[in-house]
C-alpha cells in the first residue's frame, strides 16, 4: 500500500503540474527541479535514489547550457528507463532551465546559425541554382508565428506542370548540425551547418517523414535543404532566397531594397472591357462572376473548360495559385506569377470542379493580402441572346424551373443541364410557328452551373448555343449595366 500510494501522489503530482504545462505553473524553478528529481527516481523497472537522480539532472543541467542541446522527449531518464509522461516533464523542465539561464549573447554563442524568423518576411522563395530561369520558386514557405507552411515544388512527369509537396511544422532551435549540400547538380558538395530545423508533417496519405533545415549560406543569403526517410539522402540539394539577410530583414522593418513602390494602384475601371479572357460575355456578366473588392483586384471567372486563373492585381504583387484534388484533399500543383506592367496575370492551373485553385496574393514585402478559394464554372456565361439573332432566352433565375425563349419557327431546342456531376440532355423541344418555346428544366441553386440552350442553323448547319447566368433578384437590383 505504501508503494501505491507513493505512485498516486506522483501520477497526482504529473497531472497538476502537466495540465498547466508545468514550468509555466511552479512558483520557482528551484521547487520544479525538486519536484523532477522526485520523478526521475521512478524508473520503469527500478526505483534511483534521490542522489542518482540529483546527479542525473545537473548533468543533463550542464550539458544544455552548454551545446544547448535538446534531446527528444522520451529520450529523458536515468539510463533511459523513465515513462514517456516522466520524461516529458524532465524536458519542459529542461527548456525552463535553459531560458532562465541564458541571455541574448549566450544565445548567439551557443546557436550562431540560428535563423530568427521573427525577423523575416512572411512569405520567403527559395530557387535551385539550376533553376535560371527563375520563373517559379522550388521552395514556397509562409511563416505564422513559427508555424511554416512548405510548398516543396518539382516537375510532374509530363513536364508539362508543376507538383507540390505540401510540409508543415514549427522552426525549431537546436544544438548545431552539420550537413552536406549542394546548390547545383554540376558542383561540388560542401560541409554546412545549421541550427534551426523543422520536422515537417508530410501528405496524410504518406508514410514518410521530412526534415527542412534553414541557415545563411556564404553569401548571407537564407537556405534550405530538405531530408526524406524515404532516400536518406547524403547530400541534400540546396535552394536560396535571392535577397541577402539584409534585404529580407529590411523588408520587414519598411525598408526593402530595390522593391518598386505602387501604392497608388487602382483596378482600372474598364478592367471587364480589358480581359483577354472574356470574350462575348456581357461585361456585366463577367464582373458578377468575378472575385475582388472593385478597387484594387479583380480575379476573374474559373471555367471548367479553360481551367486558367487570372485577373487584375496590383503590378507590385505576386500570385501564387495552389490546386486541390476535391476527393483526397491532396495538393496537386503549386504555381506562382507576377502581373505585367497593367497589373494583368494568367496561370494555366488545369482547374476543374475535382481540383480547386486557391490564390494567394502577397504584396512587395512578400506579406499575404488576400486568399480564397476559387469556385469553378460548369460552363462559359453569355448573353441571352446568340450573335446570329437565331435564339434568345427571357431572363433567367437562380431556382427557376423553366426556361422560355425565341428561335426560327418550328426549330428543335435542346436543353442540356449541367449539375457538376454529369451531363444529360432533356428531350428536345420544338419551338412553335412563331418560334417560340416553353421546356420544364432543373432549377439550379448557384450561378456555377446552368441550363445550356442549342438549336441548329436553318441555313448553315451550325450549333447555336446560349448558355446563361443564372441571375439573383438582388443581383439584378444592384448590377451596374
Amino acid at each position: 500500500m505504501k508503494k501505491y500510494g507513493k505512485i498516486m501522489l506522483l501520477v497526482a503530482l504529473i497531472m497538476t503540474l502537466c495540465k498547466s504545462q508545468f514550468v509555466a505553473l511552479a512558483r520557482t524553478l528551484e521547487e520544479s527541479r525538486a519536484a523532477v528529481i522526485e520523478v526521475l527516481t521512478q524508473g520503469l523497472f527500478e526505483e534511483f535514489t534521490y542522489e542518482e537522480a540529483e546527479e542525473y539532472l545537473a548533468a543533463e543541467e550542464a550539458n544544455v547550457l552548454v551545446t544547448g542541446y535538446f534531446d527528444d522527449f522520451r529520450s529523458y531518464g536515468i539510463e533511459g528507463s523513465l515513462s514517456t509522461a516522466y520524461s516529458m516533464i524532465v524536458a519542459d523542465y529542461l527548456k525552463a532551465y535553459f531560458e532562465a539561464n541564458t541571455t541574448e549573447d549566450d544565445l548567439a554563442a551557443i546557436y550562431p546559425y540560428a535563423v530568427n524568423f521573427k525577423k523575416l518576411p512572411e512569405r520567403l522563395l527559395f530557387y535551385h541554382a539550376d533553376n535560371t530561369a527563375g520563373d517559379y520558386a522550388d521552395f514556397d514557405v509562409t511563416n505564422e508565428n513559427g508555424r511554416l507552411t512548405m510548398y516543396y515544388v518539382y516537375w510532374g512527369p509530363n513536364q508539362s506542370r508543376l507538383n507540390a509537396l505540401p510540409l508543415e511544422g514549427v522552426a525549431v532551435v537546436n544544438q548545431t548540425k552539420e550537413l552536406q549540400a549542394a546548390a547545383s547538380n554540376h558542383q561540388i558538395e560542401r560541409t554546412v551547418t545549421s541550427n534551426t530545423y523543422v520536422d515537417a508533417q508530410g501528405p496524410a496519405y504518406s508514410d514518410t517523414t521530412y526534415k527542412v533545415y534553414f541557415f545563411y549560406n556564404e553569401e548571407d543569403k537564407l537556405s534550405v535543404l530538405l531530408w526524406d526517410s524515404t532516400n536518406h539522402q547524403q547530400t541534400l540539394k540546396e535552394y536560396t532566397t535571392l535577397e541577402t539577410r539584409q534585404e529580407l530583414e529590411g523588408i520587414v522593418e519598411g525598408a526593402s531594397i530595390d522593391v518598386v513602390s505602387n501604392s497608388d494602384w487602382k483596378l482600372p475601371e474598364d478592367w471587364r472591357l480589358l480581359s483577354p479572357r472574356r470574350g462575348n460575355i456581357p461585361p456585366v456578366t463577367w464582373s458578377m462572376t468575378s472575385t475582388g473588392d472593385g478597387e484594387t483586384f479583380a480575379i476573374e471567372p474559373v471555367n471548367q473548360k479553360e481551367g486558367v486563373v487570372s485577373g487584375f492585381v496590383n503590378p507590385t504583387y505576386s500570385i501564387q495559385v495552389t490546386t486541390v484534388n476535391q476527393m483526397t484533399n491532396e495538393v496537386i500543383s503549386t504555381m506562382n506569377a507576377t502581373p505585367n506592367a497593367e497589373g494583368y496575370f494568367s496561370i494555366d492551373a488545369g482547374a476543374s470542379v475535382s481540383i480547386q485553385p486557391t490564390i494567394r496574393l502577397y504584396d512587395a514585402s512578400s506579406n499575404l493580402v488576400y486568399e480564397t478559394d476559387l469556385d469553378v464554372y460548369q460552363y462559359q456565361p453569355t448573353a441571352l441572346a446568340n450573335d446570329s439573332g437565331f435564339l434568345t432566352l427571357e431572363r433567367y433565375f437562380i431556382g427557376q424551373t423553366y426556361m422560355e425563349g425565341y428561335t426560327y419557327p418550328n426549330a428543335q431546342v435542346m436543353i442540356m443541364p449541367l449539375n457538376g456531376y454529369g451531363t444529360a440532355s432533356l428531350p428536345p423541344i420544338k419551338a412553335d410557328e412563331k418560334g417560340y418555346f416553353y421546356a420544364a428544366t432543373p432549377a439550379h441553386t448557384t450561378n456555377l452551373t446552368t441550363n445550356v440552350v442549342t438549336v441548329i442553323h436553318p441555313e448553315t448547319g451550325e450549333l447555336l448555343t446560349v448558355a446563361p447566368y443564372p441571375w439573383t433578384q438582388s443581383e439584378l437590383e444592384t448590377a451596374q449595366w
